[in-house]
């Protein structure tokens, strides 16, 4: 339970990082820190970090040894000695941001290429074609592209830093302090994650998931860009692994992917917006705590400690957030990044339809499409990421019954529940009644939830199982090992059976071995299971507990002759 919490904890500390990055764009850039002026000396003294957007107003000689990249005329107020000024008829331009950001590409400067890339996307919108520059077609679209790509690898590399231990929570609560423009710590709310993800991430998502939406996907969208060279949670990727003339091309298949993956992340932020984080305190440290220990049992103290713990937030009580209205455009979101996947149709604005209409040489695509299936051009740690596994979920993906795909939209939408019956009674035989029925309504999710803290397992720190945290499991059932094999096997096992009895709740013995019975308040969360067939005549907790006590046995846990 704990690594999958540790899981969550990277999601939540990419989350935090998300605009922390992106208003701390200052990374080395010719060897210098927070400024990306290629002064070697005299240091500049800029008010802020000087990114070249605006004229150098360095007080002394300026004694560039690189070429000058002032985007706008050189206005130093001594002679300029830059052995080659290239100030020129397309300085400021959005080509010449363009080719800027191509080089920060290059060097793994990402923060400096969104920089640029958002400022030639701004010129090439503006309507003004004179700071265009030489552009050509298809500019537009891979600036809208380009600049989400960069946007993604910042939070990224944030929650590496700080995951393994180069970055400190002090610096993530700093970066949020400076984003928010509060120089008080004091002066935060206590809901400061709240208002972090809403008034800051959320709407830089929404701006980048606006312009790859209105990436033109009819025509022969491609970016070829320099390989990415980028280090992620101790390890070393290139992307793509192949290329021809150390460019790799982006086309419409690697905007789909990014576009699924947005819509996927700004869904999961929704989620966490739209149920009460307030941890009682103007700062995070609790939160941080939470993600560098992995800790769950933290989160059970905050539910007690306070009611609303991680309940949806509701329009008309204070903070006056609209829990309900997040959570549905959550909904939308997951609909929207499936669809990104493969919507049905035969078009390019889904990943596996842009494949399917791919015909040039795929040597330099980082998704390629080669003999009917899909497979990835990266490379880890110097080898491929290709694997058995992989190309297995691959195959799975691209060869996925339509109707099944339907099943899954249909169920996210509310309009049909998601049958997983076979997987059921395939995954868990000795447990799962031959004619057992589960279904699962997705949408339930989004629109019955009460919240996070009432789709947890019941806990009690008195008589909770040290080995579950403080959750209430009972482990009163075994079974006597006929066959000495150590494992449960029905029909040939003598069950001992027992009663499931906490807090009200009463279980009876129902025949089946059940080695860690857990306790919910709703055991349907909010209707997303639909317990059918072999399963409708039991309480919906027998019901649930049937399928994680399968799943236990077969994980060889919990089993107790």
């Amino acid at each position: 339970m704990k690594i999958a919490f540790r899981l969550l904890a990277v999601s939540l500390a990419v989350a935090l990082c998300l605009l922390s990055a992106c208003t701390h764009q200052s990374e080395n850039h010719g060897g210098q820190t927070g400024d990306d002026d290629d002064d070697t000396s005299p240091p500049d003294d800029d008010a802020v970090s000087d990114d070249d957007h605006a004229p150098d107003d360095d007080t002394s000689a300026d004694d560039d040894v690189t070429p000058d990249d002032d985007t706008t005329p050189d206005d130093d107020t001594t002679p300029d000695d830059d052995t080659v000024d290239d100030d020129t008829t397309t300085a400021g331009t959005a080509w010449d941001d363009m080719r800027h950001a191509e080089a920060d590409v290059a060097d793994a400067n990402f923060s400096t290429a969104l920089v640029y890339y958002r400022d030639a996307l701004a010129k090439l919108e503006d309507g003004d074609p004179g700071n265009d520059g030489p552009v050509v077609p298809g500019d537009l679209d891979r600036c809208r592209y380009a600049q989400a790509l960069m946007l993604l690898t910042l939070p990224l590399r944030i929650a590496d830093g700080f995951l393994s231990g180069i970055i400190t929570g002090d610096d993530l609560e700093q970066m949020m302090l400076d984003a928010l423009g509060v120089d008080d710590p004091s002066a935060l709310p206590t809901d400061l994650i709240t208002v972090y993800l809403l008034e800051i991430v959320l709407p830089l998502m929404d701006a980048s998931i606006a312009e790859l939406d209105a990436v033109d996907t009819s025509g022969d969208f491609a970016y070829r860009l320099p390989q990415i060279k980028i280090m992620l949670f101790g390890h070393a990727f290139r992307i793509p692994r192949e290329t021809v003339d150390d460019l790799g091309e982006h086309d419409l298949a690697e905007r789909a992917l990014l576009s699924s993956v947005f819509h996927f992340a700004r869904g999961l932020l929704r989620i966490i917006a739209a149920n009460n984080i307030d941890t009682g305190a103007p700062n995070i440290d609790t939160w941080l705590h939470i993600l560098e220990s992995g800790d769950l049992t933290e989160l059970f103290h905050l539910m007690d400690e306070f009611p609303e713990f991680l309940s949806v937030r509701q329009a008309d009580q204070p903070p006056y957030i609209d829990g309900p209205a997040l959570l549905a455009g959550a909904q939308a979101d997951m609909i929207a990044a499936l669809d990104a996947l493969d919507d049905g149709d035969a078009d390019a604005d889904d990943l596996l339809g842009a494949l399917r209409l791919e015909t040039d040489d795929q040597t330099d695509d980082i998704i390629r499409w080669v003999n009917g299936n899909m497979s990835f051009n990266v490379e880890m740690d110097g080898q491929s990421i290709e694997s058995p596994l992989l190309s297995l979920l691959t195959l799975a993906l691209v060869n996925l019954p339509d109707a099944w795909r339907a099943d899954l939209r249909n169920s996210l939408t509310g309009d049909d529940p998601l049958d997983v019956s076979w997987l059921i009674r395939l995954l868990l035989p000795n447990y799962a009644p031959v004619d057992a029925q589960v279904g699962v309504d997705l949408a339930a999710m989004f629109v019955n939830t009460p919240g996070l803290r009432y789709q947890m397992p019941l806990w009690d720190w008195d008589v909770g199982n040290p080995n579950f945290m403080p959750l209430v499991v009972d482990q009163t059932e075994s079974f006597i090992d006929n066959n000495g094999n150590g494992k449960w096997d029905p029909g040939i096992d003598t069950l001992v059976d027992a009663a499931h009895d906490f807090d009200g709740q009463s279980h009876a013995a129902d025949g089946a071995y059940e080695p860690d019975y857990f306790y919910f308040p709703d055991p349907t969360f909010g209707g997303m299971f639909i317990f059918g067939g072999g399963l409708a005549g039991l309480d919906p907790n027998d019901a649930l507990n049937r399928i994680i006590s399968g799943i236990l046995v077969a994980l060889e846990m919990g089993v107790r002759p």
